[in-house]
């Protein structure tokens, strides 16, 4: 619920795993001189860790700006806890709204809340939508199909989906885009080679040139430029956000631009981003018809990607793993399942060319917790 205020708010949210990796984070995000202005832990942190984060936080001048939220666990009055702010699941969107304004104002920050200022509590928050404009869409994983498609409806209504590179070029051949996300891993044709081959085809016909958005799950040094040099203009990583999603389409389709609020959200580290879920469901308008096929379909080509693994695989067979390693990292975060591909994306980094030590590889463990995965998406499912 409390995620679904955020999103409604415009408000970017980043979940921990821990109160541990909270606080690296928070040192990384002051050390980067981006503070974040919320931190809300949540009452379900393993232990006391929860409680002793807020001490530690609450007590560092380096994030004095910083309004420390706790959601405590019942309506029954406030806990015993140093914070700035106490909330929990009895309150409306518009007082925990209210909260949130009052304690940042009592911080003293100067820096006003661009988007959470604009929100009328009352009524629908405004949403920004594009009729006369056109997207191409290039992603070869159908789950990533329908969360990127559904994702982009909401923001746009002309929107055309290719399976590869070589069903880019052809419908860019046969239309007019404004802006291409484009998948950098795909079978026939990847991302890369088919941007290369789209700005050719600009230049030898005499086209104005169409921004052209890499979609990557990784974030790697140099990816930037890799993507630069292909003649790409941007890059977003994934999973995809939804407010990232939106914030590319104003940079490229608006002429201004809104500085998005950051939010950051502690929790105990779980099989199922419940965040994701809530931000799926906001995005479809609460269609959940479209929330079952999703996580149904979901469930299929996982089952079927780990089906494909092979525990005597030898050196030549590194490259297919890589590869259903990453599309099963990369369906998981988009539906939610962030265990599991935060699983996928440990083994992805241990693979190397030369060596790979499959015995001791997190397969059974993968196993393991998709099992576990599928039983409470199922659940969800039923509720």
């Amino acid at each position: 619920m409390l995620a679904g205020y955020i999103s409604s708010w415009g408000g970017i949210q980043s979940m921990a795993s821990s109160a541990t990796d909270a606080l690296e984070r928070m040192v990384l995000s002051v050390y980067d001189k981006k503070p974040y202005n919320f931190v809300i832990v949540d009452h379900a942190v393993q232990n006391e860790a929860g409680e002793d984060l807020i001490r530690i936080l609450k007590s560092d001048q380096n994030f004095h700006k910083s309004v420390i939220v706790y959601n405590r666990s019942g309506e029954s009055g406030a806990a015993d806890v140093n914070c700035d702010i106490q909330i929990d699941k009895s309150m409306e969107a518009s007082e925990v709204h209210k909260l949130f304004l009052e304690a940042w104002k009592e911080k003293d920050n100067q820096k006003k809340l661009p988007l959470v200022d604009k929100v009328k509590t009352s009524s629908k928050t405004e949403v920004i939508k594009w009729t006369d404009k056109t997207v191409l869409l290039v992603e070869d994983n159908s789950v990533n199909q329908m969360v990127a498609t559904k994702m982009l409806h909401k923001l746009i209504d002309n929107i055309d989906v290719a399976s590869d590179g070589l069903e880019a070029i052809q419908l860019f051949c046969k239309n007019s885009y404004d802006i291409i996300y484009m998948d950098l891993q795909m079978p026939s044709m990847d991302g890369l080679e088919a941007t290369q081959k789209i700005r050719e085809l600009e230049c030898e016909n005499d086209l104005e040139q169409t921004f052209i958005i890499a979609m990557t799950a990784n974030a790697m040094a140099g990816d930037r430029e890799i993507c630069l040099e292909a003649g790409m203009d941007d890059y977003i990583t994934k999973p995809i956000v939804y407010e990232k999603l939106k914030g590319s389409l104003i940079k490229y389709l608006a002429s201004n631009t809104s500085e998005d609020q950051v939010f950051y959200a502690a929790s105990e580290r779980a099989l199922i981003d419940y965040a994701k879920i809530e931000e799926l469901k906001e995005i479809t308008g609460g269609d959940l018809e479209f929330l079952h096929e999703l996580i149904n379909a979901y469930i299929l080509q996982a089952e079927e990607i780990l089906g494909a693994f092979d525990p005597s695989i030898k050196d030549d067979g590194l490259s297919k793993l890589k590869f259903n390693l990453h599309s099963l990292k990369g369906i998981s975060y988009n539906v939610g399942a962030s265990y599991i591909g935060d699983l996928c994306s440990s083994i992805e980094s241990d693979i190397t060319d030369e060596a790979f030590d499959v015995e001791n590889a997190a397969f059974d463990q993968l196993g393991e917790a998709f099992a576990k995965t599928k039983e409470e998406m199922l659940k969800l499912l039923s509720q």
